[in-house]
């Protein structure tokens, strides 16, 4: 998965952190903690 985000243009970057902040239904701090081990930092 790691790969495959790091393959992402910044569109497609900003795309899939859009989709997944939209979806995401729970707070910001599990959000990144799924998104660390992929190699995202995520801040809010």
């Amino acid at each position: 998965m790691e790969s495959a985000i790091a393959k992402l243009s910044d569109k497609e970057f900003d795309s899939l952190i859009h989709n997944l902040v939209m979806a995401n239904k729970r707070d910001d701090k599990e959000l990144k903690e799924k998104l660390k081990p992929i190699g995202v930092e995520f801040e809010t």
